[in-house]
C-alpha cells in the first residue's frame, strides 16, 4: 500500500513514516519543514506546504491509496495572535488534501485531531460525544477539520478515521511543556510552572500514538475516537517525575496562558473498541525515555 504522510518530518508524524515502513508499505512524505533530519531514507519526500495549489502534481504522479494527516499548525498561543494563519492552515490545508483525495481516488484519510476540540468540561474522563466548549482558535480549527472530513466521506467514496489526541510527548518532540522543563533541568536553569500547577494533562507516549495509526490502516473506518491514557496527571505531578529522573530542579510560575485547558483526560473506551488500541507506557517510563533521547542529542 501506498501511504502519503503530511508532517512526515515532525515529531509525530516521522514515527509513523518509520513504523509503515517496517510493516511493509511504501510511503511518500510531504511536509514544509526544512529540517530533514527526522526523515526516513526510504521515502519520497516534497518539501512542500499543504495549502501549496502544486499539491495535486504530488496526487497525480504518487496516486496514493492513503492519506495520513499530521501535519497542521499546533500553537495554542501562536492561534490566539494569528488566527487567520492557524485557519489557513488546519482547515484551508485540510480541504487541499480532500479535494486531491477525491480527484485521485484516496480510499482514506487518517487524520490527527485534538483534545483541543473539547474545550473545557466539567465530566471526565471526556466521551467523545461531549459537548464541544472550544476556547482557542486552534481547537475551531481543527474541529473544522474534522467537519469537513465527515462532510467529504458523506458526498464520496472516501473513508477515514479521525484522531483526538491527549497531550502526545516523546523523543524527537520539539515543544511541548514536557520538553522545554527537560532542557532547563539538563542546563541546570529553573522550569517555568505555568499557573498554580493543577492544572492536568492526560499525557501519551508517541509510540502509543504510532500503534493507533497503524491499526487504523485497517480498522476503525468513519469513526472519531479518543487517543489517551485515561489517566489524569496534575503539572505539579509531571514535574516531580522528571525531577526525580533529573535528581533535582526547581520552578517559577507565571500566569497561564490564556486559550490553555485547566483539566484534560480522555476515555479511550471507544479507541479499545473500534481499534483494539490501548495504551502500554507508563509516564514515568515515558518521560525517562524522552529526557534519555534529550540528552543525547541535545535539542
Amino acid at each position: 500500500m501506498k501511504i502519503l504522510v503530511t508532517g512526515g518530518a515532525g515529531f509525530i508524524g516521522s514515527h509513523i513514516v518509520d513504523a509503515y515502513l517496517q510493516v511493509g508499505h511504501e510511503v511518500v512524505v510531504v511536509d514544509r519543514s526544512a529540517k530533514k533530519q527526522y526523515i526516513n531514507s526510504k521515502v519520497k519526500f516534497y518539501p512542500m506546504d499543504i495549502q501549496d495549489k502544486e499539491l495535486n502534481l504530488v496526487f497525480e504522479k504518487e496516486k496514493p491509496d492513503m492519506v495520513n494527516h499530521h501535519a497542521a499548525q499546533t500553537d495554542v498561543k501562536q492561534s490566539l495572535e494569528n488566527p487567520n494563519e492557524t485557519i489557513d492552515c488546519n482547515i484551508g490545508g485540510t480541504i487541499n488534501i480532500l479535494e486531491n483525495a477525491r480527484k485521485y481516488g484516496v480510499k482514506k484519510i487518517i487524520f490527527s485531531s485534538s483534545a483541543a476540540v473539547y474545550g473545557d468540561q466539567s465530566e471526565f474522563p471526556i466521551q467523545e460525544d461531549a459537548e464541544k466548549r472550544i476556547i482557542s482558535p486552534y481547537g475551531v480549527s481543527k474541529y473544522g477539520a474534522e467537519l469537513y472530513i465527515m462532510c467529504y466521506a458523506r458526498l464520496y467514496p472516501l473513508s477515514y478515521t479521525i484522531f483526538r489526541y491527549a497531550n502526545v510527548y516523546g523523543p524527537r518532540q520539539q515543544n511541548g511543556v514536557l520538553v522545554h522543563w527537560i532542557r532547563k533541568l539538563l542546563t541546570n536553569k529553573p522550569c517555568v510552572l505555568f499557573g498554580d500547577g493543577k492544572q492536568t494533562r492526560d499525557f501519551v507516549f508517541v509510540r502509543d500514538i504510532v500503534e493507533a495509526n497503524v491499526l487504523a490502516l485497517t480498522k476503525g473506518d468513519r469513526v472519531t475516537v479518543n487517543i489517551g491514557t485515561g489517566q489524569e496527571t496534575t503539572l505539579a505531578e509531571a514535574f516531580a517525575i522528571l525531577k526525580n529522573i533529573h535528581s533535582s530542579g526547581s520552578f517559577i510560575k507565571q500566569d497561564q496562558n490564556e486559550g490553555e485547558i485547566l483539566r484534560s483526560v480522555l476515555s479511550n473506551t471507544k479507541a479499545k473498541k473500534e481499534l483494539g488500541w490501548s495504551p502500554k507506557t507508563t509516564l514515568k517510563d515515558g518521560l525517562k525515555e524522552t529526557y534519555e533521547w534529550i540528552k543525547q542529542n541535545a535539542v
